[in-house]
């Protein structure tokens, strides 16, 4: 999915935010219902939630912004536990430039 503009109606979703994908560690721009986000290593983050999920069954929804054809992030998450789940930002090529992914969880 590729997301064009900003997720506006967090409303809608059990948690959601903004990272900036060229900090390092990944720092966290804008978060609902998330309280931390752990550095794990280059471009492997972990967030934490507020308030614990009630199961482990839930989606999480990225999207990438102000990408390019040539430089574009493939957000990939794993390890979802009912506090938190992990997220690794990989890059198909060797140009860096300026993003966010932004990130729902459902």
């Amino acid at each position: 999915m590729v997301v064009h503009g900003t997720i506006s109606n967090y409303g809608v979703a059990t948690a959601a935010g903004m990272t900036d994908q060229l900090a390092d560690p990944q720092t966290l721009i804008v978060g609902y219902n998330i309280s931390d986000c752990v550095d794990l290593g280059t471009g492997h983050s972990k967030f934490i939630f507020e308030k614990p999920m009630d199961s482990n069954d839930y989606i999480v929804v990225c999207g990438i912004t102000n990408n390019n054809a040539t430089g574009r992030w493939i957000p990939l998450t794993f390890n979802h536990t009912k506090t938190g789940f992990e997220y690794t930002s990989n890059y198909d090529d060797n140009q860096y430039v300026n993003k966010t992914v932004q990130f729902a969880v459902f």
